[in-house]
């Protein structure tokens, strides 16, 4: 029944703002709790790790592996690159021993910047 306010019975007006109490409070804990749970979820799922600052020029196990990954990287790329190069220069003619030294030291030289560079960052 769709009544206005001024045609309810005092007794169905109490009753009325009783209800209409009633359904703000929940309205109110249901925005609290879906607040605080949201919350709490951002709360669970974040990790808090602490770090102990890294001294410039110290090499850690976390770079020796970034080094070593690099290495590795380096080598297989030049591999590769040289088991491309070396048939191609064969064909034409132009094969020299210096196409083996470049790829030789490119894949040298990539770990030892990592390195150095890795030795001069500081956290």
């Amino acid at each position: 029944m769709n009544l206005r306010y001024e045609q309810m019975s005092q007794r169905a007006l109490v009753q009325q703002c009783y209800e209409l109490e009633d359904e703000l409070s929940r309205t109110r804990g249901t925005l609290s709790d879906s607040m605080s749970r949201a919350s709490d979820l951002r709360r669970k799922n974040t990790k808090l790790v602490r770090v102990q600052k890294k001294r410039k020029g110290v090499i850690d196990a976390k770079s020796k592996k970034i080094i070593a990954k690099s290495a590795w990287n380096s080598v297989l790329s030049n591999f590769i690159a040289l088991g491309i190069a070396i048939p191609a220069s064969l064909h034409d003619g132009s094969f020299t021993p210096y196409l083996l030294l470049s790829g030789v030291v490119s894949g040298i030289l990539v770990p030892l910047q990592t390195y150095v560079s890795k030795r001069n960052e500081e956290i």
